[in-house]
């Protein structure tokens, strides 16, 4: 399966999860609460940054390659890479961010949230003193705060997962849409992260780990979003959880 179709295929299973939640606000109106409404629209965000972002280097290409196309105005590859590259690098902050913040409204005890408040204001911070004074946020794939992200991602849904032990969700933990969330950011961070840690091998001598590295992240990708799938159609079905 070459590159594009595997990233269409990507797009849309995130597309799909946005329709589902979309679908499930629309039928639970009344019920649903403004954090799930949030998530929605984050994952309409993230379909919208894929799309807009992630094809653009190909759009790029093929509108060059174009007879009829380019002489009526230049595209510039190198330039729509950067864009790719730079909007990518925003996103995963955000989207980081946006991860830590949900967890967090979803732990009730103050000092937990505290701590989860706390690794987003570390992060924050850090990221935006990498772009001030070392410069490495929009040149550097590897640079520190993209590991920390999905980190604190990881402590977040762990503090999530200690408190549903030491509570009555315990008992249906599996109805309550967050609990998904959780499982699929876990999962999905925890399979990612490794790639972007060995930052040696990822360059253009090694073809077969690059190969390897973009398979495994697409299928983390499509794994993350069929657990979202999966968690509005389980919250749906049983009426609970909003």
């Amino acid at each position: 399966m070459s590159a594009v179709v595997f990233f269409s295929v990507v797009n849309l299973f995130e597309l799909l999860a946005a329709i589902v939640g979309t679908v499930v606000l629309i039928k639970n109106k009344n019920r649903v609460n403004n954090l799930t409404r949030f998530f929605v629209w984050f994952l309409w965000f993230t379909v919208f940054v894929e799309v807009f972002f992630g094809w653009m280097p190909t759009c790029a290409r093929e509108w060059n390659s174009s007879i009829f196309l380019k002489d009526l105005i230049s595209w510039d590859v190198e330039v729509s890479y950067k864009i790719n590259f730079w909007g990518f690098r925003v996103y995963t902050v955000f989207s980081d961010l946006f991860l830590m913040y949900y967890f967090k409204k979803n732990i009730k005890s103050e000092e937990v949230s505290k701590i989860v408040k706390g690794l987003m204001l570390f992060y924050f911070v850090f990221t935006i003193c990498c772009i001030v004074f070392k410069n490495s946020f929009l040149e550097n794939i590897y640079s520190v705060p993209y590991i920390l992200g999905p980190i604190f991602i990881f402590i977040s849904v762990m503090l999530y997962f200690f408190e549903i032990l030491k509570s009555n969700k315990i008992l249906y933990f599996h109805k309550e849409l967050p609990f998904y969330i959780a499982i699929g950011s876990m999962i999905f961070n925890l399979v990612v992260t490794p790639l972007f840690i060995y930052k040696e091998y990822y360059s253009s001598e090694n073809p077969d780990f690059n190969t390897l590295r973009m398979f495994l992240l697409y299928c983390s990708i499509i794994f993350l979003n069929s657990i979202y799938i999966l968690g509005f159609y389980i919250c749906f079905r049983k009426n609970k959880s909003y």
